[in-house]
C-alpha cells in the first residue's frame, strides 16, 4: 500500500499506521485533527467520509448556525466553545467592554446579560418607589443574575435588599416581617376556630355538625365490626376513646350513642352556652 503520511480528508491528517487493532483485527491509523487532538480511526471509514474528525465537528455541528452573532443583553455569542456534560457552552463576547464569557444556552436564555459598566444608565430607577411595606432608597453594586440589588425600608423598620424584577413582581413585599405575622394569625385564627376548653374541643363535639366524609354508617361514632358483623358504638371525649358496647342491632348501638352524647357533650356545651364557632364569635 502507499504511504499516506500527511494526506488529510476532513480535518484529519494521517500521522502513521499503528499497531493497534480493531474488533475484527483491521490496523487503526493514528490521525491528528484540524483542532489539535490525536485519534485512531479505521481508514476505509475516515476514506468514505464517514469519519471527518476527532468529534469536534460533530459537537460543533451540533451548534445551530442562527445562534452565532446572537444577542443576549450587551453579550453576543462569538463561536461554539464547548460541551459539558450533555449542554453545549459558548463563548460571548459584551460589545461594550469586550469582556469575554463562556456560558450554556440555557443560562444565556434565563436572563438578560449587562455590562457591568452600564451602571444605571439603561436601569430604571425604582428610588422613592413603595413595594407593599418596602421602600426603595438606593441602588446597590450587587447584582444577582445580572439584575440590580435596591435597599429597602420596611414599615417594621427594618432594612433588607431585593433585586428590582421581586418588587415590580410583588414577590417580596416586606423584610420578611409580613410572612410572620400572617403566620401568627393564622394560628391564631386556627387556635380560635378550635375552641379548645377544659381539654375539649367543643367545634368537634357540636351535636348537630355534619358527618365526616368517610363515614358510612350515617351516624357519628357507630361502625359495623367486619369480623363480627355486628355494631360498634363509641365516643371520644377529652381526648380518651370510651367504649360503649357492641350490638346485633345498628339502632341500639346508635341509642348507645346518643345517650353517650347527652352523658358527655350536653352538659359541657350547656356550661359555655353552646359556643361553638359559627360565624359570629
Amino acid at each position: 500500500m502507499n504511504d499516506l503520511t500527511g494526506k488529510k480528508f476532513g480535518r484529519l491528517t494521517i500521522i502513521e499506521k499503528s499497531t493497534k487493532k480493531y474488533a475484527d483485527g483491521t490496523f487503526l491509523y493514528k490521525f491528528k485533527c484540524d483542532c489539535g487532538n490525536e485519534c485512531y480511526r479505521l481508514l476505509r471509514n475516515v476514506r468514505k467520509g464517514d469519519i471527518k474528525s476527532c468529534g469536534c465537528l460533530k459537537d460543533s455541528s451540533k451548534s445551530p448556525k442562527y445562534l452565532m452573532g446572537k444577542r443576549f443583553g450587551d453579550f453576543k455569542i462569538i463561536r461554539y466553545y464547548d460541551k459539558k456534560g450533555k449542554n453545549n457552552r459558548y463563548l460571548c463576547e459584551c460589545s461594550i467592554c469586550g469582556e469575554k464569557k463562556i456560558a450554556e444556552l440555557r443560562v444565556l436564555n434565563s436572563y438578560e446579560h449587562y455590562c457591568t459598566l452600564r451602571g444605571n444608565k439603561k436601569t430604571e430607577d425604582l428610588t422613592g418607589l413603595r413595594f407593599g411595606r418596602l421602600k426603595v432608597i438606593e441602588i446597590t453594586d450587587r447584582r444577582i443574575q445580572d439584575k440590580p440589588t435596591w435597599v429597602c425600608q420596611c414599615d417594621c423598620g427594618r432594612t433588607t435588599q431585593a433585586v428590582s424584577g421581586d418588587l415590580k413582581n410583588n414577590k417580596v413585599k416586606s423584610c420578611g416581617c409580613l410572612v410572620s405575622e400572617t403566620g401568627e394569625k393564622n394560628v391564631k385564627k386556627a387556635m380560635e376556630k378550635q375552641k379548645n376548653v377544659e381539654g375539649t374541643n367543643l367545634t368537634r363535639i357540636k351535636l348537630d355538625k355534619p358527618l365526616l366524609r368517610n363515614n358510612t354508617t350515617g351516624v357519628t361514632g357507630v361502625i359495623k365490626h367486619k369480623k363480627s358483623g355486628k355494631w360498634l358504638a363509641q365516643i371520644q371525649f377529652k381526648g380518651k376513646d370510651v367504649y360503649l358496647g357492641i350490638y346485633s342491632e345498628k339502632r341500639d348501638a346508635i341509642n348507645a350513642r346518643k345517650k353517650a352524647e347527652e352523658k358527655y357533650f350536653k352538659p359541657i356545651l350547656e356550661k359555655y352556652n353552646n359556643e361553638v364557632l359559627d360565624g359570629n364569635n
